[in-house]
């Protein structure tokens, strides 16, 4: 399937996760979640914290661009 082909570049290009939160997550801070692959991570999902939300919108650890 094309999707699953194009899943890698994605990911490499920041416009998906490599991994999706699961249940349990806690990270120590966005350089664990990152490495994990599933970052950046959006408020209600698993792994969310304020502490890691920077700038308050509601999306910790995002990509640096």
């Amino acid at each position: 399937m094309i999707a699953e082909k194009a899943k890698p570049f994605a990911v490499a290009a920041g416009l998906m996760r490599a991994r999706a939160p699961q249940e349990g997550d806690y990270w120590p801070g966005c350089n664990a979640a990152r490495a994990a692959g599933t970052a950046p991570i959006y408020i209600g999902e698993p792994g969310y914290r304020e502490g890691m939300d920077g700038d308050g919108d509601g999306v910790a650890c995002e990509p640096h661009y």
